[in-house]
């Protein structure tokens, strides 16, 4: 893993964990919360390399990514992608080549610009929302 930003660490063993649940149930009902996101992020990222084609699955992963890591610049909604071009496309399981690809051809329908390496400036968002729907 890599920190995206400067990063506080706090390390605590099964005991300790244990006896903070046990005194602050809020914190308890949080952890299942975020761990039933995961969950459900994890299935539809599973149900995404199924049935879906390249398309699909890198205009949903944008998507599912401007929330957590995007940010207007001016006018601009501009994701910073967490990942490398090779992590993303394991992540979809893709090939970098295709990943590499598609975000060409996005490019070149007006979709999206490459600011950057791990940047990507959304320029068409309804487009990009279409795409994720879209069936072969």
């Amino acid at each position: 893993m890599e920190a995206l930003e400067p990063t506080t660490v706090c390390i605590l063993n099964k005991t300790n964990f244990a006896a903070l649940l046990a005194e602050h149930s809020q914190v308890a009902i949080e952890i299942i919360e975020a761990m039933a996101n995961r969950m459900s992020r994890l299935e539809s990222a599973m149900q995404s390399m199924g049935g879906r084609n390249a398309d699909m699955r890198i205009a949903s992963l944008l998507l599912e990514f401007k929330d957590s890591y995007g940010h207007y610049n001016g006018e601009f909604l501009e994701i910073t992608l967490p990942l490398s071009r090779e992590g993303l496309a394991n992540y979809l399981g893709i090939a970098r080549e295709t990943l590499s690809r598609k975000l060409t051809q996005f490019e070149e329908d007006g979709i999206i610009l490459a600011v950057g390496n791990r940047v990507i400036r959304i320029l068409d968002l309804p487009r990009l929302t279409e795409l994720s729907y879209l069936v072969d």
